[in-house]
């Protein structure tokens, strides 16, 4: 069975029927490895056909479906025009999808590191046997051999393999050689821009690509699975759960810029918990000028001053202060709530349950539901905030979808951070979570890449720490270093003055070093929003600052886990410090005290394959 994108057309209500049949036959008799797209729902122009089909052993093939409905009777052919009851012709569908084929070949023949893929077209009458084409004489007007009819429908529904006869016959044979997966990404990339993962000059959410790669390498594209969520459409709560690096945040860009596009009228949120991760998403999706990126507190002030509200000085009362203060709004007096035409809620499991439930009060309902995507990893929770989806009031029930393969760091980074974080018993690490389980941790089905094994430094006290952070960062700085390449990130900055000596050390080495943290600002700007964004080449931190944030090399100190901390603490640090591991795109060090709790899971976890 194929993928299809969006991931339902048989029974989705948005598409008519007619098409459905089409769109449910291609999708059953192809093979896993093709890919449907059905393209009208992103189509703002009438410049899509109604079917794309890629089969990466065969080619491309546009699917045109012929303008019938059940009730309507085909009639005869005449003066080159095909014709139905009660319209004088129908725009010949095997023409129109030749039309499409060309333009998309010669789109594909520009990108040298492609072969020739063949690209043709298909005309498809879901309500036509083709006995009753020929006895209208529509071989007159269109090449029958070129068509799917309602009898070749129906088969490949049963099983029998039909599409993929006639793909060969539209594509002449196929290709010689089936495409490699870079191929198919740069071919995916050329067909539907859109899933291209491109970064703004300053924020990065993938790997970039070296400029020496075989140009079909550099091709970075979203797969197929990150492509159907971000291009799920329709009403409704939506949560996507995934281990760190799978690409959930380039999802739920791809799907605000998606929603912008379709509703340029109305303004779309995107919300998140750090201020850094705020500025990177900004950074992404400043072109559409109806996307508000806010953090949630900055939502919640702005909330509660509308109702005269003064916030509380303890921001944990925050949550529920928003919440009094939202019931208050939409009078016909008072102000109105602020409504927008769909929220989406990254890093969530960084909220409360009641942060949450305030977040969707902001999305407006249309027609029947709210739409609202959460993205979150409860292997990520390093505030502790453990709930259940139904607390939260997001009811996404046959709507919540995992993503466990690892993009963003090597083998060997996930495995050390997995190993770390599951040396507590206590984590709950599941192979099939529940639907509405928001706690349990995600088991990583692979990591696409290999690399170095994580490096374990031990130290004595707080000047070796000092001394092994400013050897490792002096080790891997160099003249060219592009922005962002090393993060020294840290847990807790006040620790011994933690941050502020590692800001002098480092600043010795790089005199322009951006400090962002919550202990110290400098310049005009909060550093907070700048830390996705600095040219620096090295970046100091604390790791909740980094959250959402990726660089080639991290160099993790300060770990926390003395002793005498309670149970409830050290399971947090520990989950911190996964987040702090799991930065790393190509190279971890980690610098750890000998009178650290962690000492010795951090030793075995180097030690695990």
């Amino acid at each position: 069975m194929a993928v299809s994108i969006p991931e339902r057309i048989r029974g989705n209500p948005g598409i008519p029927k007619e098409r459905q049949l089409v769109g449910g036959a291609l999708v059953a008799d192809l093979d896993e490895v093709a890919t449907v797209w059905y393209e009208p729902p992103f189509d703002l122009d009438d410049a899509r056909p109604h079917f794309l089909v890629l089969e990466p052993s065969i080619g491309v093939c546009v699917v045109m479906v012929f303008d019938q409905t059940e009730a309507q009777d085909a009639l005869q052919a005449m003066r080159g025009h095909l014709r139905v009851s009660g319209d004088d012709e129908v725009t010949n569908p095997l023409e129109r999808a030749n039309a499409f084929g060309h333009e998309l070949r010669s789109r594909i023949m520009d990108e040298p590191a492609l072969p020739d893929v063949p690209v043709g077209g298909l005309a498809a009458f879901p309500h036509l046997h083709r006995a009753e084409a020929e006895a209208l004489a529509f071989d007159s007007v269109i090449d029958l051999e070129h068509c799917l009819f309602r009898g070749d429908l129906d088969a490949a529904r049963r099983g029998d393999d039909v599409i993929a006869a006639r793909l060969n016959r539209a594509l002449e044979g196929g290709l010689p050689e089936p495409l490699t997966d870079a191929q198919e990404g740069a071919l995916r990339g050329i067909l539907h821009p859109e899933v291209v993962i491109t970064a703004p000059a300053q924020a990065s959410l993938f790997r970039q690509p070296d400029p020496a790669d075989d140009r079909a390498e550099m091709f970075r594209v979203m797969d197929r699975r990150q492509e159907v969520l971000a291009k799920g459409l329709g009403p409704g709560h939506r949560v996507i759960r995934g281990v760190a690096g799978s690409g959930k945040t380039l999802v739920l860009v791809a799907r605000a810029r998606l929603l912008a596009r379709l509703s340029a009228s109305k303004p779309i949120l995107v919300t998140c918990y750090t201020r850094s991760l705020a500025g990177l998403l900004s950074a992404y999706l400043g072109d559409h000028t109806n996307v508000q990126v806010r953090t949630l507190h900055a939502l919640m002030r702005e909330v509660m001053l509308l109702a005269g509200i003064t916030p509380p000085t303890d921001l944990d009362r925050w949550p529920a202060e928003a919440l009094r203060a939202a019931g208050t709004l939409g009078g016909t007096d008072g102000p109105p709530l602020p409504q927008y035409r769909a929220v989406l809620i990254d890093e969530a499991q960084d909220f409360s349950a009641e942060a949450l439930r305030f977040a969707t009060l902001l999305a407006e309902e249309s027609d029947r539901e709210q739409d609202v995507l959460v993205v979150a990893d409860a292997a990520q929770d390093i505030y502790g905030r453990g709930f259940t989806w139904k607390d939260a009031g997001i009811n996404a029930r046959g709507r919540t979808r995992i993503l466990r393969v690892n993009y963003r760091n090597t083998k060997e980074i996930l495995a050390f951070a997995h190993a770390f974080l599951t040396a507590d018993d206590t984590v709950e690490v599941d192979e099939a979570p529940a639907v509405d389980d928001a706690v349990t941790v995600i088991a990583a089905e692979s990591a696409e890449r290999t690399g170095i094994r994580p490096s374990v430094t031990q130290v004595a006290d707080m000047e070796a720490e000092l001394d092994a952070v400013a050897e490792a960062v002096q080790r891997r700085l160099r003249a060219d270093a592009p922005a962002r390449s090393i993060a020294v990130l840290y847990l807790d900055g006040r620790a011994d003055d933690r941050a502020e000596r590692l800001d002098q050390r480092l600043r010795e080495l790089v005199p322009d070093l951006l400090w962002s943290n919550a202990v110290r600002v400098t310049g005009s700007a909060d550093p907070k929003e700048l830390l996705g964004s600095t040219e620096s080449p090295v970046v100091l931190s604390t790791i909740h600052s980094a959250k959402g944030l990726e660089f080639p090399a991290v160099i993790v100190c300060g770990l926390g886990g003395r002793s005498g901390s309670g149970a409830t603490r050290l399971r947090q640090d520990r989950r911190t410090l996964y987040v702090g591991l799991t930065r790393a795109q190509d190279e971890l060090v980690v610098v750890v005290r000998s009178d650290d709790m962690f000492l010795d899971d951090i030793h075995s976890a180097a030690s695990t394959e």
